[in-house]
C-alpha cells in the first residue's frame, strides 16, 4: 500500500458535483452539480464549457432547482457526444458538438435534444447504456424500465418491484447492462443481493435468472445500510462483477457465484462508532466503483481516499488527501485516467499499469 501527494483541483463547479462521466478515450469529461449545471472539458484544453439544464429556475429560489443525479453517454467521437442525464424523475438527452467562437477557437455547445418523463415514482438512481446504442435501462428504488432511443413511446417496465418482492423490505439500488452482451442485465439491492436477468427469456423480469448475495459471518449494528450495495458494474474484459457496499469491493465470478473470489477491505470497522456514523449519515454514503485498465483494476472511494484494487492479487493502492470529506464520484477511461470530485472540486490522476510491480 502506497500514498502520494494530493494533486491540484483542475476545476471547481458551481456547487457540489454530483455525478462524472469521461468518454473511453478520455477526449471528453462531463460532470453535473446539484445546481443542474452540466459540464464539459476537452482532453488537453483550459477551456469548459457549461450548460444550466433548468432553463426555467428562479434564481431566488434555488430549491426550485434539479439536480443532475447520472450521466451517461448514448455515443461519442473525439469532440462530440450525446449524453442521457437525469434530473428527479425524468430523463433528459443532450447533444454536444464543437463551434467556433468568436476568436474562431473551437468551444463546445449544448442543446437540450428531448425530455423522458412520466413513468419513474422515484428519483432515478442509475442510468446504463446497451452496447447496440440502442437501449438503455433507468432505475428507481422500485423500478427498472427499459427504453428504445428510436421510439419515445417505447418503455417496457421489465422490473416492477413492488411485484417481485413482497412485503417490501429492500430497494433498488443501480441497474446496469451488460458490456458486451445485450440481453443481459443486472440490479442491486440495500439488502446486498446482485439480481442477472436475461432479456431474451421474457422482458418482463418477475423472477431473476440468477442471484448473487453474501452470507457474513460478521454482524454489525445497522446492518442493513452496511450491506446495501451503492455502485456495482460487468468487468469488461473479464467474466466478472465487481461491487461496493459501504465496508468492502466484492469481485463475483459469474461462472463461479457461490460466494465472491475477492473481498477488499476498504474502509476499517474496526475504529469506527456506528453509532456516529448512523447519527451523521455517513453510513448512507453512495460510494461509486469502477471496472479499469482492461478489468485488471478496480477503482473506488473514502474519506479522503481514492483506493486502487488489483483484481488478480486483492492487493490494493491508497492514495490519500488532505481532507476527510467523501470521495464519492469517479470516472476512469481506458488509459487509466481517474476523474473524482471532492465536493465541488474536480481532480484528475494517472493509473499506471506497473503500478503494484
Amino acid at each position: 500500500m502506497q500514498e502520494e501527494d494530493k494533486p491540484l483541483a483542475f476545476y471547481t463547479a458551481e456547487t457540489k458535483i454530483n455525478t462524472i462521466k469521461c468518454t473511453p478515450s478520455g477526449e471528453l469529461v462531463f460532470f453535473g452539480d446539484t445546481n443542474g449545471n452540466l459540464y464539459t472539458k476537452r482532453k488537453n484544453s483550459s477551456n469548459y464549457s457549461f450548460f444550466q439544464c433548468n432553463p426555467d429556475h428562479d434564481i431566488d429560489i434555488p430549491l426550485n432547482m434539479q439536480s443532475i443525479n447520472k450521466l451517461e453517454i448514448e455515443r461519442s467521437s473525439e469532440s462530440r457526444a450525446t449524453l442521457l442525464l437525469s434530473m428527479d424523475k425524468s430523463i433528459e438527452i443532450w447533444k454536444l458538438f464543437p463551434q467556433p467562437d468568436a476568436s474562431n477557437q473551437s468551444k463546445i455547445v449544448g442543446k437540450q435534444d428531448k425530455t423522458l418523463a412520466g413513468v419513474h415514482e422515484c428519483t432515478i438512481n442509475s442510468l446504463s447504456m446497451c452496447q447496440n446504442q440502442k437501449n438503455f435501462i433507468s432505475s428507481d428504488d422500485l423500478n427498472v424500465f427499459l427504453w428504445d432511443l428510436n421510439r419515445d413511446d417505447s418503455v417496457f417496465h421489465i422490473i416492477d418491484h413492488k411485484e417481485t418482492v413482497k412485503p417490501i423490505t429492500e430497494v433498488i439500488t443501480c441497474a446496469k447492462y451488460h458490456p458486451h452482451n445485450t440481453h443481459e442485465i443486472m440490479w442491486t439491492s440495500t439488502n446486498g443481493s446482485i439480481r442477472l436477468g436475461d432479456l431474451r427469456s421474457k422482458v418482463i423480469m418477475d423472477k431473476p435468472t440468477q442471484v448473487l448475495k453474501y452470507e457474513s459471518s460478521k454482524s454489525w449494528y445497522y446492518e442493513e445500510l452496511v450491506v446495501s450495495i451503492s455502485s456495482a458494474e460487468f468487468c469488461k474484459a473479464h467474466e466478472s462483477i465487481v461491487a461496493r457496499d459501504y465496508f468492502t469491493v466484492k469481485y463475483w465470478d459469474l461462472r463461479n457465484t457461490s460466494n465472491p473470489y475477492l473481498i477488499a477491505d476498504i474502509i476499517e470497522d474496526q475504529n469506527l462508532s456506528m453509532s456516529d456514523l448512523y447519527q451523521t449519515q455517513a453510513i448512507c454514503a453512495e460510494f461509486e466503483v469502477k471496472d479499469c485498465l482492461n478489468s485488471e483494476y478496480s477503482i473506488t472511494g473514502g474519506y479522503g481516499e481514492v483506493f486502487i484494487i488489483h483484481r488478480t492479487t486483492g492487493e490494493i493502492y491508497k492514495q490519500s488527501f488532505d481532507t476527510n470529506q467523501e470521495i464519492l464520484h469517479l470516472d476512469t477511461t481506458e488509459q487509466g485516467d481517474i476523474t473524482f470530485a471532492i465536493s465541488e472540486c474536480l481532480y484528475n490522476v494517472q493509473l499506471s499499469p506497473n503500478l503494484f510491480n
